[in-house]
C-alpha cells in the first residue's frame, strides 16, 4: 500500500512539472537571437561562445534563416585556438519538444576562418588537412526544450552539438562535439 502511494506521488509531481514546463500544443517560436556557450568533448578547457543571430522560422516550424557564430580561445595540446567558425542556417526544425538546428559554412581557402579551421581540425583530429574552395563544415545543434522557458516563452536551451567537415573527395567526418547551453536576448522596446 506505501508503495502505491510513493509511486502516485512520484507520477503526480511528474504530471505537474510536465504540465507546469513549457509543453505546448502548439510549435514554440525560436526566432530571434540567442547567445551562449559551448562545452566541448574533444577541447575540454577551451573557451567557446556560441551566437545565432536572425534566427527565422516559417509557421510550421522549419528554420529559414539565420547565422551561427562560433568563437573559440584557448589552448589544447599546445595548439592555440583562436578564431571563429561562421555559418549561415539552412535547415532544420522545431516541433513540441526539441528543436534542431543546422548551418553550413564554405571553406575559402584564401580567408583568415580556414586557417582557422585548420589549426582546430588539427587540434580536434590530429592530423594535418588540405581543405580546397568547396568543401564545407555543418553546424549541427539539437535542443530539447520542454522545460526551458518562463510564462510559456523558451528563454533558454541546453543540448548537444556536432560540427562536421565535408570535403569533395573524402569525408574527415566530426571534428567537434560536445553541449551547447544558449538563451535567447531580450531587447528592450
Amino acid at each position: 500500500m506505501v508503495k502505491k502511494i510513493v509511486i502516485l506521488l512520484v507520477l503526480g509531481v511528474f504530471f505537474i512539472g510536465a504540465f507546469g514546463g513549457c509543453y505546448t500544443s502548439g510549435i514554440p517560436d525560436l526566432s530571434g537571437n540567442w547567445r551562449g556557450k559551448l562545452y566541448s568533448a574533444k577541447l575540454p578547457g577551451v573557451n567557446i561562445e556560441i551566437s545565432i543571430n536572425d534566427l527565422t522560422q516559417d509557421s510550421n516550424g522549419n528554420f529559414t534563416g539565420g547565422t551561427v557564430i562560433v568563437t573559440y580561445s584557448g589552448n589544447y595540446n599546445n595548439t592555440t585556438l583562436s578564431g571563429t567558425l561562421t555559418a549561415d542556417v539552412y535547415g532544420g526544425n522545431t516541433d513540441e519538444f526539441r528543436a534542431r538546428i543546422k548551418a553550413r559554412g564554405d571553406v575559402d581557402v584564401d580567408s583568415e576562418q580556414t586557417l582557422f579551421l585548420l589549426a582546430l581540425l588539427f587540434a580536434t583530429t590530429g592530423n594535418g588537412i588540405s581543405l580546397s574552395n568547396g568543401d564545407y563544415y555543418v553546424l549541427a545543434f539539437t535542443f530539447p526544450h520542454m522545460y526551458g522557458c518562463v510564462d510559456g516563452v523558451i528563454k533558454n536551451m541546453t543540448g548537444d552539438y556536432q560540427f562536421t567537415l565535408y570535403q569533395t573527395d573524402a569525408f574527415p567526418g566530426d571534428f567537434d562535439k560536445g553541449t551547447a547551453t544558449i538563451e535567447k536576448v531580450i531587447t528592450q522596446e
